[in-house]
């Protein structure tokens, strides 16, 4: 099997209903639809995130590197990452 970006993200939203049923104690029936379509839009948002972190850190692609920097990778990878984490802890509070 090969990781790419839709198995790696389905994978991370599978753990994140798996902790959110075990931190809720309900059975994954009882979990709201909202929940789920939010834990994986969230995924594929914490998946980009790192991505982002990922090039701006080893300087891939070059081209893009030229062009703008590590910096503005670094940060709007942080950035997404943030919005990814707030969402996720809101999630598992509700």
């Amino acid at each position: 099997m090969q990781f790419d970006w839709i198995s790696t993200s389905g994978l991370i939203a599978i753990l994140l209903l798996a902790l959110h049923k075990t931190h809720q104690k309900t059975t994954l029936r009882q979990i709201p639809l909202k929940t789920v379509a939010t834990y994986f839009l969230t995924s594929n948002t914490l998946m980009a995130s790192l991505l982002l972190i990922s090039y701006g850190i080893f300087g891939w692609p070059q081209n893009v590197i030229n062009d703008l920097g590590r910096w503005p990778l670094l940060f709007s990878g942080a950035a997404l990452f943030k919005i990814s984490y707030d969402t996720i802890k809101d999630e598992m509070q509700t």
